[in-house]
């Protein structure tokens, strides 16, 4: 394939993917559609148009139907789905621009204006819009949620090649109107926009299946380095690959089992089955690490490909494994949701453990106990 029809089918896939982001499925076909392919992404984009779409079609069910939130919703969704807008957001915190003035959020007549920074992912810079969260400095959790246009003049963003290790983000006294103000200085009614579990498995669904190819492209890294050094005939690397090669099957087995289990919610919308989904999630980022970690084990400088740095193997694994970008991305991807250890008591919570139960009490009776 000539570079040209490379490029040209690249960004077409990117394309009909972020269409597909914006999509409701009602059956498993069209929910295994909605499998994120691209590894270039660092899963926020995928998110927050999972997350947006969730909540239009659930905009009309408690406790969303009594909010502001619930008909402002509606038109920002037809207009971002229409126009195909690349919409990302960020689960770092909002800071305070002034650090004398610890308010990010300023009422205005006509909506709000926006003070602070924000961390976000190096791809904030080719987004349309950003899906913005702010906590302020003396709450648990966030409680204003707000939709700012990228080329917003009061929005600060890097250039693109000043951010490859992620990007800071500016809003200097950004005026927000209020039909693009979901949520404003409440808690309890932004919690169940991230909590809620009819929105929380659709986005959740976008972010495990991008890992799922990431686990899959970086673990065919290792393979490679390991052909191309002579490593593969050696038994040790050997097993290191056989549990690459099954930590990737488990994690699309935690994938096919959330769809072949996917329930409607009260909307009509199929959800993913929340407890593979969460194991898919907690999984994902330990595996990328184990993947990341089997390549430098197997050792870069045994890659035999002579001394040319442009060579496509070499640049994927400075990318994944040896570079400042590298760090970054395997920080980023084994701690986007927090504390792995916070997942695992989710999980906990999400275990139908009634089986279990009737299991170790079937045990006992076969037993005459």
């Amino acid at each position: 394939m000539k570079i040209n029809d490379a490029q040209t089918k690249e960004r077409d896939d990117k394309h009909n993917e972020r269409r597909q982001a914006y999509t409701l499925p009602t059956e498993v076909n069209e929910l295994r559609l909605k499998r994120i392919k691209s590894v270039h992404s660092s899963g926020y984009p995928e998110y927050a148009s999972a997350l947006i779409s969730a909540w239009y079609a659930h905009r009309h069910i408690e406790p969303f139907a009594h909010m502001v939130f619930s008909y402002r919703i509606g038109h920002l969704y037809n207009s971002l789905s229409r126009d195909n807008k690349l919409i990302t957001t960020t689960f770092y915190d909002f800071s305070p621009m002034n650090p004398e003035n610890n308010t990010a959020v300023q009422l205005t007549p006509e909506g709000i204006t926006l003070s602070g920074r924000q961390r976000f992912a190096s791809d904030v810079v080719d987004a349309d819009e950003l899906l913005v969260f702010v906590r302020e400095q003396d709450e648990l959790t966030p409680s204003t949620v707000v939709l700012v246009p990228a080329d917003h003049p009061n929005l600060g963003l890097p250039h693109k090649t000043q951010a490859n290790a992620g990007a800071t983000v500016t809003f200097d006294d950004l005026f927000v109107p209020k039909e693009r103000v979901l949520v404003l200085q409440n808690p309890s009614e932004a919690a169940p926009l991230l909590g809620h579990p009819a929105l929380k498995s659709v986005a959740d669904y976008q972010w495990v299946t991008r890992q799922a190819n990431l686990v899959e492209l970086v673990t065919a890294v290792a393979i490679d380095v390991a052909e191309r050094g002579g490593r593969h005939k050696e038994l040790h690397i050997q097993g290191l690959l056989g549990e690459l090669l099954q930590n990737l099957d488990t994690l699309k087995a935690f994938i096919h089992a959330a769809e072949i289990h996917a329930y409607p919610s009260p909307a009509g919308i199929l959800l993913p089955a929340a407890f593979p989904l969460e194991a898919a999630k907690k999984a994902g980022g330990a595996f990328y690490k184990q993947a990341v970690d089997g390549v430098l084990r197997i050792g870069t400088n045994h890659i035999d490909i002579g001394a040319s740095e442009d060579d496509p193997l070499r640049q994927l694994v400075r990318s994944f494994a040896s570079s400042e970008e590298a760090v970054n991305r395997s920080q980023h991807e084994q701690f986007a949701f927090g504390d792995p250890i916070r997942l695992s008591t989710e999980l906990f919570r999400l275990f139908p453990q009634e089986q279990l139960r009737n299991r170790y009490e079937a045990f006992w009776r076969e037993r005459g106990v």
